[in-house]
């Protein structure tokens, strides 16, 4: 189980992703696009959507084509309702090729809506785009692969 208590659990896609370039667009000059996923999730079912997540919902995130990065965590309530899902994405049609139609909508997999009380979903421009540093080694920070 992860213990999401000590942080954001910070994922890096698997595979050549290609890099970004500065001031928010992909080397191609299109903007690059955030995408900031929000769910409470109904009271006792914490264990079951954090295992949902872990188990399907980032997996099948990660396999996406044009994913640059990808951010999940909580608040540092215990145990957490939220949980944020942070995606960096190429451009807005690589965005749109993994969520289809209705990318703008909270979209959930097979098995997540009876877990969720509420979802939101937003979309940003990037602004500016630089490569994270490693962490320090004191950051508390959970690899999947680990």
């Amino acid at each position: 189980m992860i213990d999401w208590r000590v942080g954001e659990l910070l994922v890096q896609p698997a595979g050549n992703r290609r890099n970004c370039g500065a001031i928010g667009r992909n080397v191609e000059g299109k903007r690059v696009i955030i995408r900031v996923f929000r769910s409470w999730v109904k009271p006792g079912m914490h264990e079951e959507y954090e295992r949902l997540l872990r188990d399907t919902a980032i997996p099948l995130m990660l396999a996406a084509p044009g994913l640059v990065k990808l951010h999940v965590g909580t608040p540092l309530d215990d145990p957490p309702r939220e949980f944020l899902l942070m995606s960096v994405w190429e451009d807005i049609g690589s965005l749109r090729a993994f969520f289809g139609r209705k990318w703008r909508e909270s979209v959930v997999v097979p098995g997540e809506a009876h877990l969720v009380a509420e979802a939101i979903v937003d979309h940003y421009e990037v602004l500016e785009y630089s490569a994270l540093a490693a962490p320090p080694p004191t950051a508390s920070l959970v690899s999947l692969a680990e």
